[in-house]
């Protein structure tokens, strides 16, 4: 219903009832997890962070817009997540909405989504994800700052620890939890599986011109 909501019917070329339709079925699920038992541990925790597309697990991103919006490629850009909006059906159906922001260098995510991934061109996913991280930050800047909290990306591997204690204070965890546990093995596992070694690694992958372009559109420093 959340990957519903999000995409399939916001980006119904039909039907606009289908979105509010969509936004209904959510809240009622929503409130569905709010009167679900705990669980084992004694935890009522639910992660909205993953979507299943067919046989792929992907991550809700900015842009991110699923199937319909990736199909119609000059609106990718306006392919972002109405944090506000999330926000308001969460309150509506009386469910506590923490979120976590993964944050990494402007730069690095560039060079990802358009050398890494044929997402687009430098120049393209320079002007697009400056856009929807202004977006993004708009959302979080209406929202109270006890409901989310800003962890970078090479900080989970870097430091697992400090990231993991950051991370059980923000969603409620208890401490020693199985939870909390998991959280701290897996990240450990994934600091030796894939160390930090160098967070400029990604000027290295484009040209001087390349990267003076970056700096004039996205305006950052070194």
């Amino acid at each position: 219903s959340f990957t519903n909501y999000l995409c399939d019917s916001a980006w119904n070329d039909k039907s606009s009832e289908a979105h509010k339709i969509a936004r209904q079925e959510l809240v009622e699920t929503f409130k569905s997890l709010h009167d679900a038992p705990p669980l084992a541990d004694g935890s009522k925790i639910f992660f909205l962070n993953t979507v299943f597309i067919e046989k792929a697990v992907n991550m809700y991103s900015y842009p991110w817009g699923g199937p319909r919006c990736y199909l119609k490629r000059f609106a990718r850009v306006v392919c972002n997540i109405d944090t506000m909006d999330i926000a308001r059906i969460a309150e509506e159906a009386g469910i506590d909405f923490r979120i976590v922001v993964l944050r990494r260098s402007i730069g690095a995510a560039v060079v990802s989504a358009s050398i890494h991934r044929p997402y687009g061109t430098l120049v393209s996913e320079s002007r697009m994800l400056i856009q929807s991280w202004a977006l993004l930050r708009t959302h979080l800047d209406l929202l109270d700052p006890g409901f989310y909290a800003e962890i970078e990306y090479e900080e989970l591997l870097s430091n697992p620890e400090e990231s993991v204690e950051k991370l059980i204070q923000h969603l409620n965890i208890e401490p020693k939890s199985s939870l909390h546990q998991w959280f701290l093995k897996f990240l450990r596992d994934s600091s030796k599986s894939h160390p930090v070694r160098n967070r400029n690694k990604w000027k290295a992958e484009i040209s001087a011109d390349q990267e003076k372009f970056m700096k004039d559109i996205l305006r950052y420093k070194d």
